[in-house]
């Protein structure tokens, strides 16, 4: 990523002053580490969950109040910690949806907070910070004035939900948080810049909390719904913290609900055996 040095320098030296910082930098290079270290998997396992906790143990007690002196740490901190949840819901969900699900709306919250403070800290940046996290994210606003070209990945779904028996209240959850995720899936083919990671913490933020409980609570069409989220995790798998993560829902989902649902998964199934990310930047 264009940047990225720059970034990481910043982030290093920002670090040093800055213990939780500190901490969360070294429990996310350990959660790296452990993704090209077979024989010593389990080391850096322990050693980034160890080194997270005392992370936000560090940062719960200090309870920084966010300002021009705090505003760096605090947003470099959310950074991390967002690769980093997304890649325990990987570990979690290896083999068990139910640990997955657990993992993911435990997530969603976390990013919810995240991109509270993201959002507060930015305006407080210097215009050469702002130019330089911009250069390292290349996340360009995409320009619907022309409307949408969507792709249509989620009207077969949203037919799907209309037929279903589901109370009103359900039904309406489901809709927009299918409805939101194909503005993701816009985002995507209308932008020329790589910004699937981007449209993946939108959608965690945005999803509705009534999705989220029937998610938690295993509702088979909320699993269907992130069946095709999924899809857009598919699409990130380049990133190592998300890695084979999408494809891997889709089958515990898929495991989970059986043939009776097999109309609803046909294409996040046949969209995860295809090649990651159709929108590659070339």
């Amino acid at each position: 990523h264009p940047g990225l040095d720059e970034l990481l320098a910043l982030l290093v030296e920002t670090a040093w002053t800055t213990p939780y910082l500190l901490d969360e930098l070294l429990a996310y290079a350990a959660a790296h580490k452990s993704t090209v270290d077979r024989v010593s998997n389990g080391f850096y396992l322990y050693e980034a969950k160890r080194l997270q906790t005392r992370a936000l143990t560090l940062y719960n007690s200090e309870r920084p109040i966010l300002c021009d002196e705090t505003c760096l740490p605090m947003f470099l901190f959310s950074g991390l910690l967002s690769h980093h949840t997304m890649f325990e819901v990987r570990i979690e969900g290896l083999h068990d949806l139910r640990l997955a699900v657990d993992a993911l709306t435990q997530s969603i919250g976390i990013h919810r907070g995240l991109h509270a403070i993201a959002r507060s800290a930015w305006p407080m940046f210097s215009e050469q910070d702002q130019q330089r996290f911009t250069r390292s994210c290349q996340r360009e606003i995409p320009d619907f004035s022309g409307g949408p070209r969507s792709r249509d990945e989620c009207n077969t779904l949203l037919d799907h939900l209309d037929q279903a028996h589901l109370e009103p209240v359900c039904k309406s959850m489901c809709r927009s948080a299918v409805e939101d995720l194909q503005e993701r899936f816009d985002s995507l083919s209308l932008s020329d810049t790589h910004t699937t990671w981007a449209a993946i913490q939108d959608w965690l933020v945005a999803v509705p909390v009534g999705y989220v409980e029937l998610l938690k609570h295993m509702q088979p069409e909320a699993l269907v719904v992130l069946a095709h989220f999924a899809v857009l995790l598919h699409y990130g798998a380049e990133h190592w913290f998300i890695a084979d993560l999408g494809a891997r829902l889709v089958q515990l989902v898929n495991g989970h609900l059986g043939p009776h649902w097999e109309t609803w998964l046909e294409w996040p199934i046949r969209a995860t055996a295809n090649d990651p990310n159709p929108y590659r930047s070339k």
